[in-house]
């Protein structure tokens, strides 16, 4: 079994992917700069947590996932929602992205996924999909990344973050059942994909992209880091930005 085929079947996660996403979605509001006319592509949607967070702030959202489960689960939730549409992922070609090539949205997230991929080029091949279908001064956030090994400050952070977050004892439960579960085994035998900041760097480099680090935790594993990118506006882009705002302060 592999990451892909792991998450097609029921897991340990359902329960606390809620509270996570939600807990996410509340701190990484002011990085990503939503407004009511922005389109979100979220990669790796999940049961669609993110979309039922954002769905009634922003013009559009674009689900995609792998998981068949997932896909099932966060069509029904948003069946009678025109602003969200959900579109399956390749299994076998994940990081290509079934839309149009075109500059559509104005964000992109990418939360709690790129861990599970096998190596540093299938995640440029992801950005070097994001890209071009993002607006001129789109952001492209990259959310609970792994830049160094795992430990037990791992664990201690997880569980003071539910502490605080007011869901401790789901925390808890989900960390035993962990410990006995297929994931912890699928985690023994595949592993985790782990980039240290400076080869994340040298990737965004390598793709002609620039990016910084959100110093402040966006997730419920506080060793983890987020990484913001921002694409370069275009001399006619900035212009028109420039034409708006100056119109909105004399408004």
């Amino acid at each position: 079994m592999n990451w892909t085929t792991y998450w097609n079947q029921s897991t340990i996660f359902d329960r606390i992917m809620r509270f996570s996403t939600r807990f996410f979605c509340q701190r990484a509001d002011a990085v990503l700069g939503l407004e009511a006319d922005s389109r979100i592509l979220d990669i790796g949607c999940g049961p669609g947590y993110l979309e039922e967070y954002f769905v009634d702030r922003v013009e559009h959202i674009t689900a995609l996932e792998v998981s068949e489960t997932y896909l099932q689960q966060c069509a029904g939730r948003f069946r009678n929602q025109p602003g969200v549409n959900v579109l399956p992922l390749d299994v076998h070609a994940y990081t290509q992205i079934p839309v149009p090539r075109e500059p559509a949205f104005t964000h992109a997230i990418v939360l709690s996924v790129l861990q599970y991929y096998r190596n540093a080029s299938e995640v440029k091949a992801l950005l070097s999909e994001i890209r071009p279908r993002l607006r001129p001064g789109g952001r492209i956030l990259l959310a609970d990344l792994i830049v160094q090994p795992g430990s037990i400050l791992d664990v201690l952070t997880f569980l003071v973050c539910a502490l605080r977050a007011g869901f401790l004892l789901s925390a808890l439960v989900f960390l035993w059942r962990c410990r006995f579960s297929e994931y912890f085994k699928m985690r023994a035998d595949n592993g985790l994909l782990v980039l240290d900041a400076e080869r994340w760097m040298q990737i965004l480099q390598e793709l002609g992209l620039s990016g910084r680090w959100i110093k402040r935790t966006l997730t419920c594993n506080p060793t983890r880091a987020n990484l913001l990118i921002e694409i370069e506006m275009n001399t006619k882009a900035k212009t028109v930005m420039n034409a708006k705002s100056k119109l909105e302060k004399k408004e």
